[in-house]
């Protein structure tokens, strides 16, 4: 409700004004029971008062809506095999398009969105750590990495959730292989 009371206030000092939350408009005039905000997922009148030093107030309305969290799947690991991307085949560094991932953490919901970062710790989240082109992503930690994408729904709710990239190493066949001399059958 911070940000409610910052508006509500309107240029109005808050150290001499008082910004109370109620259910109704009858809760709002007598300034009792407060209210706070809900957890739960709904939409509700909430009636504000706004009281002066003095003991003078006013009231207004508006509508509260607490919407649900998107809640997306914990996605398999994304597995690719080692590659020249770096120079090196054996080195386990390759590219990962972390997109094609999207749709099984999305669950097929294609109205969410995706902002992926080059962390497994959601409060590195920043713009040092955002994946520019997560469809061409190089991993900077050889073999394993997790990464952690936003997911971000149309109420603009978001969570983030991890995925786990493996770079698989190329498999070594015997460097030298005899001749092999067979009949035709």
């Amino acid at each position: 409700f911070m940000q409610v009371a910052n508006e509500v206030l309107s240029g109005l000092d808050p150290a001499t004004h008082t910004v109370t939350f109620h259910a109704d408009s009858s809760a709002a005039t007598a300034g009792t029971p407060e209210i706070t905000p809900a957890g739960n997922h709904q939409t509700a009148e909430i009636w504000v008062r706004v009281t002066n030093q003095q003991g003078c107030f006013g009231i207004t309305s508006f509508q509260y809506t607490v919407n649900p969290l998107p809640m997306p799947i914990q996605a398999t690991p994304l597995e690719v095999c080692d590659d020249m991307v770096s120079g090196s085949d054996t080195d386990e560094i390759a590219l990962f398009d972390l997109t094609s991932k999207e749709s099984e953490i999305s669950g097929g919901n294609t109205s969410w969105n995706f902002t992926w970062y080059n962390t497994d710790d959601p409060t590195q989240m920043d713009s040092n750590t955002l994946i520019q082109d997560p469809s061409n992503f190089q991993n900077d930690i050889p073999g394993h990495q997790t990464v952690t994408a936003l997911v971000t729904d149309e109420n603009a709710c978001a969570v983030s959730t991890t995925l786990t990239l493996t770079v698989n190493p190329l498999p070594s066949p015997e460097a030298v292989i005899p001749n092999y001399v067979v009949c035709d059958d």
